[in-house]
């Protein structure tokens, strides 16, 4: 039985998937096709991932026989060790911020310019001088033309950020400031 698409924190998935949109597209049919690919959020409703696959690979393949997909986001992670805490009575445990999104894939060859495009223009989003798919030139229709733009309708959605445990309120502020892992102690003290 699926979860119907509604988070705890409907915001936490939009969250993950921006700060890291490389994710797992598991395919239902065959999992051991499964493969790492950039993907984004849609903003509108109903939510939707939107993506590209290559045409000549086994993945593209298999959804287009059965398009139902498992999608697994991972943020930032680490050890926390009791090294991290002034008492000898805490264990160790592990922080992490996840997300495992079933969905429905529909190809369209409509969206592979859109799907390149957005995506694009988040991962260089933070440059000073971004880069657009245009300085490609001709070279863009030559690999456009090996993509595939793809939708996968959100049907459940399950987010688990694990960023503390039982700490009290002074171990987990001595956790963040001393944790060698930055983007991790970031995530602790932003979205616990």
């Amino acid at each position: 039985m699926t979860e119907p698409f509604v988070p705890a924190d409907p915001a936490a998935l939009d969250r993950l998937v921006d700060a890291y949109p490389l994710g797992w597209i598991v395919p239902t049919a065959d999992p051991s096709l499964a493969s790492p690919m950039p993907l984004l959020l849609g903003k509108a409703e109903p939510r939707a991932l939107l993506g590209h696959l290559p045409l000549a690979g086994a993945l593209a393949g298999a959804l287009r026989t059965d398009p139902r997909a498992t999608f697994l986001f991972q943020g930032p992670a680490g050890y926390i060790s009791p090294a991290l805490v002034d008492g000898p009575n805490w264990a160790p445990t592990w922080n992490f911020a996840v997300a495992v999104v079933t969905g429905t894939v529909r190809f369209d060859e409509l969206l592979t310019d859109t799907a390149l495009d957005r995506l694009v223009a988040h991962v260089e989003k933070q440059q000073t001088d971004p880069w657009r798919v245009a300085e490609m030139g001709e070279r863009y229709p030559v690999l456009r033309a090996r993509v595939i733009g793809f939708e996968a309708a959100i049907e459940a959605v399950r987010v688990r950020f694990k960023l503390g445990q039982d700490e009290s309120e002074a171990d987990f502020g001595t956790i963040v400031e001393r944790h060698p892992d930055r983007e991790l102690a970031a995530w602790m003290r932003n979205y616990r």
